[in-house]
C-alpha cells in the first residue's frame, strides 16, 4: 500500500513520518442500503444516513490489517448503536445522531486519505467506552428486573405448591399415590432455590458489561422464563441423582443427600445449582454419560 512521505526539513531535519494512504471510501447509507446524496462532501449529519459504506478503492490489493480491523470494529459499535438508538419504525433516539456522526468521522479519519488507524483506534477506544457507562446500568438493570419478575412467577408458584402440599387432607392424597410428601415439598425448595440462583448468577457474572452485553443478554440467546426453567430441569436431574446416590456431594460436614428431607438444604442447594447454572448443562452431560457407559 502506498503511503504518503514527508520531505526533509532544514537543516537535515528527519522527514515526518509517513501516513498509510486510506484504502477505503467512506459514505453514508440510508435504511434501505442506499447511499445518500452522493454531492461532496459526504453529510453524516443527515437524518437518512443511519449506516456507513466501507467501499474498498482497489478490489485488486487488500487494505491493511490495521484498516480492516478499524472497519470490523467501527461496524460492531454502530451495530449496537443502531440496536439501541433506532426503532422499527424508523424513529431515532437523540443520541444516535451523536454516536453516528462520531463513528462516520473515526471511519475518515482511519480509513479515507492520509490515514491515521491508530489514532482512530484509540478514539474508538474511548468512544466505546463512553457508550458502555452511558447504557450498560440501564441494560443491566433491566435484564435483572426481567429475570427477577419471571423468577418471582415461578417460585410462587412451587412455594405455593409446597403450601398445599403441607395441608393434612393432601398429605394423605400423597400417601394413597405412594408419594412422600416430605420429598416433594424439598423438590418443591430445590427448584425455588434455583430460581433465585439463577437471578444471582446474572448479577454476578456482569459485573462488568462489554460491547456485546449491550444487546446480548446471555451467549446462549435464552429468554429470562426459557432459562428459568432450563435450568430448574437440570436442577432437578441433579436432585434426583442425590435423592437416589447415584452422586455423594458434602459441603463441609452436610451431606446434599440429606435434601430430601431437610427443605433448607433443598433451598441451599437449589441456590447453589442455580448460581452455577452455566456448568449445569455439561455436570449433567457428563453423569448422563457415565451412566450410558456402566449399562
Amino acid at each position: 500500500m502506498d503511503t504518503v512521505t514527508g520531505k526533509d526539513g532544514a537543516n537535515g531535519a528527519p522527514a515526518p513520518s509517513p501516513l498509510p494512504i486510506g484504502a477505503y471510501k467512506i459514505w453514508p447509507v440510508d435504511r434501505d442500503g442506499k447511499l445518500t446524496d452522493l454531492n461532496e462532501p459526504a453529510d453524516p449529519a443527515a437524518h437518512e444516513a443511519v449506516d456507513i459504506y466501507f467501499g474498498v478503492l482497489d478490489s485488486t490489493v487488500s487494505p491493511p490489517k490495521d484498516q480492516m480491523d478499524l472497519q470490523d470494529t467501527i461496524g460492531q459499535v454502530l451495530d449496537t448503536v443502531r440496536k439501541i438508538y433506532l426503532r422499527d419504525n424508523g424513529e431515532q433516539a437523540a443520541a444516535f445522531r451523536l454516536y453516528y456522526v462520531r463513528l462516520f468521522r473515526l471511519a475518515q479519519l482511519g480509513l479515507e486519505g492520509n490515514a491515521v488507524p491508530d489514532v482512530a483506534k484509540a478514539v474508538l477506544d474511548r468512544l466505546t467506552d463512553d457508550l458502555i457507562r452511558s447504557e450498560g446500568p440501564r441494560v443491566k438493570n433491566l435484564h435483572l428486573k426481567i429475570l427477577a419478575i419471571s423468577a418471582a412467577k415461578l417460585s410462587a408458584a412451587t412455594v405455593l405448591l409446597y403450601a398445599v402440599l403441607s395441608f393434612a387432607a393432601m398429605k394423605e392424597t400423597l400417601v394413597l399415590l405412594d408419594i412422600d410428601g416430605l420429598v416433594a415439598r424439598c423438590f418443591l425448595m430445590l427448584w425455588t432455590g434455583c430460581f433465585i440462583g439463577v437471578w444471582m448468577s446474572y448479577a454476578i457474572r456482569k459485573s462488568s458489561l462489554k460491547l456485546r452485553d449491550l444487546t446480548v443478554a446471555e451467549d446462549d440467546f435464552l429468554e429470562p422464563f426459557t432459562r428459568l426453567v432450563f435450568a430448574g430441569l437440570l436442577t432437578n436431574f441433579v436432585g434426583l441423582l442425590l435423592l437416589f446416590k447415584v452422586i455423594e456431594v458434602k459441603i463441609g460436614s452436610v451431606s446434599l443427600q440429606s435434601f430430601s428431607g431437610q427443605p433448607t438444604i433443598a433451598l441451599l442447594l437449589g441456590m447453589v445449582l442455580g448460581v452455577n447454572e452455566l456448568l449445569l448443562p455439561a455436570t449433567v452431560g457428563t453423569k448422563t454419560r457415565e451412566l450410558v457407559d456402566k449399562i
